[in-house]
């Protein structure tokens, strides 16, 4: 009889090992066919480690997809931030840290957002300042920088952050005060002039630049434009110097006659007289100064425009009064006074005003012309930037105005010729005086000039809307 140990082991037992996965785990089943099948152990041994093999071999598998699929995940999230998704498994522990990565890409995502949002205030904050900021380390790289500085520095559109100082500005004083506010332990302040040609002067600030922790990392330099306020200091001091000038020799005249009458009496009639006739048109000059001082004064009040009373006015009525005003002092010259100019044309002003403004530019052009020229004064409507304008233009044949004097001609007691002024008795303070009716108005004044061709003077005041509501005959106050 055959040994049950030596009968084939596939005539006795039919071993078929079925590997089920049951949620991610192994299973093994064992199915026997056969009867009076005796299994030696190392078969069953066998059987159920190449079961178990095949099992984990495919467990481990699914579980290596898994874990792949969620580092992509995570991967993805460092380059696409908050929209990146990560993949979840039903294996319990696996899910966990696909939660936990969720949590932690949405509060790093969150936490991106408040940075950004508080990163995007600073920006805009310091890019709408109306000063210069330029913060530095320091080796004298630049940190940041605003708009305002940018353009102070020329550098618009240049790419500035992380480059050294040294490498974009050109001008040895500021580099000189950013060098001294890195060692200087407190603050500093200095003026810098940045322009040579079109002059630009700062106010330079410099304190330390530090980190959250308090510790210092560098400097932080702030340019605030004064360049507006040193002319304004200087039109200041020349306006002193000017004032007392002006006063002083008109003051001295009287002082020096008028001690001259004291000591010699006024014995010598004639000579009295004289010297009285002198006084006298000394203290009409110094009145005169004095008036048109008052005036600009006046005229420069922050609140005169919200004060001035306006109407429609006639042009034509109004220079047929002026021009019956200076015919006398044109008549000595022989100058004619030319006049063009529609009875159509208003303007929106101040009569007494416009009149003086046009009175004091035939008066200047009468003055500087030569005998026996003329002065010609031309009305006409213009439009400027889709506003209308009555245009009043006073064209002489004097000996003109040299380029360089144009820019400074309506600044007070400016003269192109002070020994010649003087002796036409001009106080200096005429054109600026017309500079200032114009503004008020909301007009302007313009000048073209050059030597030997005489000068055009365009006064522009606003047109009326209404000229139907005028009395044409009687328009000033």
């Amino acid at each position: 009889m055959d040994s049950p140990r030596i009968r084939p082991l596939w005539t006795s037992l039919l071993l078929v090992l079925i590997p089920v996965n049951a949620v991610g785990g192994g299973a093994i089943l064992l199915v026997g066919v056969g009867a009076g099948v005796a299994v030696p152990l190392w078969g069953v041994v066998l059987g159920l480690a190449t079961a178990n093999c095949v099992a984990g071999a495919i467990f481990l598998s699914r579980i290596g997809s898994r874990l792949a699929a969620i580092s992509g995940g995570a991967r993805s999230f460092i380059d696409e931030g908050q929209t990146a998704t990560i993949a979840h498994s039903r294996i319990r522990e696996i899910r966990c840290i696909s939660e936990s990565l969720d949590q932690i890409r949405d509060r790093v995502g969150q936490q991106v957002d408040l940075l950004t949002t508080q990163r995007n205030e600073q920006e805009s904050v310091l890019q709408s300042m109306q000063v210069g900021v330029i913060a530095i380390d320091a080796a004298q790289r630049v940190l940041s920088i605003n708009r305002v500085a940018q353009e102070m520095l020329g550098l618009t559109g240049a790419a500035a952050r992380g480059r050294r100082f040294a490498d974009l500005v050109s001008q040895p004083a500021l580099l000189r005060f950013a060098a001294d506010a890195i060692v200087e332990q407190g603050e500093m302040t200095r003026e810098l002039e940045l322009r040579e040609g079109n002059a630009l002067i700062v106010r330079a600030i410099a304190g330390r630049l530090r980190d959250a922790n308090g510790k210092r990392v560098g400097s932080i330099i702030v340019l605030s434009d004064v360049t507006h306020l040193k002319k304004l200091e200087n039109l200041r001091t020349d306006f002193a110097a000017n004032v007392s000038h002006e006063l002083r020799t008109p003051i001295t005249n009287i002082k020096g006659y008028v001690e001259t009458l004291l000591d010699d009496g006024l014995g010598d009639p004639e000579q009295a007289s004289k010297f009285l006739a002198i006084v006298a048109r000394n203290a009409d000059r110094l009145g005169q100064i004095i008036d048109d001082m008052l005036a600009l004064t006046s005229l420069e009040r922050a609140d005169v425009a919200d004060r001035l009373v306006t109407q429609p006015t006639p042009a034509g009525a109004l220079l047929h009064a002026v021009r019956v005003h200076l015919e006398p002092e044109a008549k000595q010259k022989k100058i004619p006074i030319i006049l063009h100019v529609s009875k159509s044309l208003y303007i929106e002003a101040n009569s007494r005003l416009a009149e003086q403004a046009i009175t004091n530019l035939i008066s200047n052009a009468i003055k500087y012309c030569p005998t026996g020229t003329k002065v010609t004064v031309t009305v006409r409507q213009v439009e400027v930037e889709d506003e209308q304008f009555v245009e009043f233009e006073v064209a002489d044949e004097g000996p003109g105005i040299a380029p360089e004097h144009l820019p400074r001609l309506f600044e007070r007691f400016y003269r192109v010729d002070k020994a010649r002024s003087r002796e036409f008795g001009g106080t200096g303070l005429g054109l600026a005086i017309v500079k200032h009716i114009a503004l008020v108005h909301g007009g302007s004044i313009l000048v073209e000039s050059d030597l030997g061709t005489g000068s055009k003077f365009r006064l522009r005041l606003p047109a009326a809307t209404d000229p139907e509501s005028l009395d044409a005959e009687f328009p000033y106050s």
